[in-house]
């Protein structure tokens, strides 16, 4: 199984890295989970400079897609034991730790705004990474399991563009350009955030107006 203190350490690198692309984008951020400690709130209120658009988001990653031989070994890359483990059936769960885990940081928005009612206006997202075998964002349903206090889920999505470009060659070009036959400019490597908006939510998230080229879906 995973320890703990993996998790905690994956979970705290994931919210940093998170913390760092709103700090490239110019926004800043404020650690609600370390100004409020008498209660359990979410990570980040984060601001554009000229202080016109806000948001809370809460960072959360996902570890496994479910337990094999019983719950003795995670599905997952970080469960070192995997792949040593003895025969047994496999118990897939993303999908329902996908929705438990929004649903928890719900609660963690609920907490924050009946203790603070100042944050009660400004939409809440809430940010995932999953580990490789536990990647389950496409599935999540479009209202977002009717959860209106969610404004948006979003994930960091690497490379969007410079993947784009090469689904839009032939097979033909793709052989010639990995033969270096030719050369075709390419988009640089980037990182974006692909923003799953919930249109239902009193509190909008407008994506567009705050982070650098967000994918919307």
């Amino acid at each position: 199984m995973i320890s703990e203190k993996i998790i905690k350490a994956k979970s705290d690198s994931f919210a940093k890295q998170i913390k760092g692309i709103f700090k490239k984008y110019g926004l800043d951020v404020e650690e609600l989970d370390k100004k409020y400690k008498s209660f359990k709130s979410p990570d980040f209120f984060v601001t554009t400079k000229d202080k016109k658009q806000s948001f809370i988001c809460e960072c959360k990653y996902i570890f496994s897609a479910g337990v094999i031989d019983n719950g003795k070994y995670n599905v997952s890359t970080e469960d070192k034991g995997l792949a040593t483990r003895n025969k047994g059936a496999f118990r897939f769960d993303s999908f329902t730790k996908v929705e438990e885990v929004i649903r928890g940081a719900e609660n963690q928005y609920r907490e924050l705004v009946k203790n603070k009612k100042e944050y009660k206006n400004y939409p809440f997202v809430v940010a995932l990474d999953f580990d490789f075998f536990a990647d389950s964002f496409g599935y999540i349903p479009r209202d977002i399991y009717k959860l209106e206090n969610v404004s948006a889920i979003m994930r960091v999505e690497r490379d969007h563009e410079l993947r784009k470009a090469l689904q839009s060659l032939t097979i033909d070009q793709l052989e010639k350009l990995i033969k270096k036959e030719i050369t075709i400019k390419l988009p640089a490597n980037s990182k974006n955030f692909r923003v799953l908006q919930n249109k239902k939510t009193p509190n909008k998230f407008r994506a567009s107006k705050i982070l650098k080229t967000p994918i919307i879906v």
